[in-house]
């Protein structure tokens, strides 16, 4: 095990190449998709960037000098294509707008306009930094860093896709393990942007809280907790209860009141009358004792006069 080890640093410290970058963006598409497909039904998956039912091109660039790259951009069908640069990996990756041309590749368009706040040209010295929905002037990655961006402007070019860039082209910084990392990564950044951008989704994620919030009234409603002289005031309260945690959410007071009606229609006969279950359960149980006993007695006389 000392020897495997020591050679798994030594492989560690080699330079990425096509088939290991390959492995990453497998490995990055196959956790990502599991993590989605724990946390959402198929209906709110779309919500996710890089779910992984959407084809993808896997874009790799390995720099000589300083780092490599990785964009998943949308395509017909899934491929992985690799190509060797000897410029920075911040440098090709964000090229400087050339104000002669308009630049094209892919889902990169030029698009100055889109309203995102501008924090200048930042520089990432640390590891794991994300960026999202800014518009920059350039980015400069330091050996010591590595950077994930969805929605970003630089240099006035619009890269809406998912771009993984690390200052180092070291193998140990695109292993699996961290693909799987990263790929927790952008799954946490991608369900916060769905939970603000869409209602549907937050009435989803919701759903259980406000669930519960409603079965604990309907349960205080059948204990008789209303039925005081102020019993309606003290239920009011507790539904307003679920329009507070609605609100909360960012989702409409209707939805909150209609999850109640539905949990209270939904219950069964024997729910509604808690006190008649054990009434009908003790009945039930008395007939057939009865039964049972006219049976015995019965065959029993049948076979002392058979015996006779």
């Amino acid at each position: 095990m000392g020897v495997g080890w020591l050679l798994s640093i030594w492989n560690g410290k080699k330079d990425v190449g096509a088939p290991q970058m390959q492995v990453y963006s497998e490995t990055y598409l196959k956790k990502y998709k599991s993590l989605v497909e724990r946390a959402a039904l198929p209906k709110y998956r779309k919500e996710f960037a890089d779910y992984a039912d959407v084809p993808f091109m896997m874009n790799a660039v390995i720099s000589r000098t300083h780092g490599a790259s990785l964009e998943l951009i949308p395509s017909e069908e899934s491929k992985f294509q690799c190509r060797t640069v000897e410029d920075r990996i911040d440098r090709v990756v964000f090229p400087e707008k050339d104000p002669n041309t308009s630049r094209v590749e892919g889902d990169m368009v030029d698009h100055t306009d889109r309203g995102y706040p501008r924090i200048g040209r930042p520089k990432v010295s640390a590891k794991s930094i994300t960026l999202y929905g800014l518009s920059v002037d350039g980015i400069l990655i330091l050996e010591t860093g590595s950077l994930m961006t969805k929605e970003m402007v630089v240099h006035g070019i619009y890269y809406p896709n998912t771009i993984i860039i690390n200052g180092n082209n070291q193998r140990k910084y695109w292993s699996p393990k961290v693909a799987e990392e990263d790929a927790f990564r952008s799954f946490r950044l991608d369900l916060i942007i769905a939970y603000f951008s869409s209602e549907e989704f937050r009435e989803f994620v919701a759903t259980p809280v406000l669930t519960q919030i409603a079965k604990d009234i309907i349960a205080k409603k059948d204990k008789g907790l209303y039925r005081g002289k102020h019993g309606y005031i003290l239920f009011r309260e507790d539904l307003r209860k679920i329009v507070a945690k609605a609100g909360a959410h960012g989702i409409s007071h209707e939805f909150a009141e209609s999850i109640y009606k539905f949990l209270e229609k939904e219950k069964t006969w024997f729910e509604r009358h808690p006190v008649l279950f054990p009434v009908l359960l003790a009945i039930i149980g008395t007939a057939i004792f009865a039964v049972l006993a006219w049976v015995i007695k019965w065959s029993y006389g049948k076979f002392v006069t058979w015996h006779n």
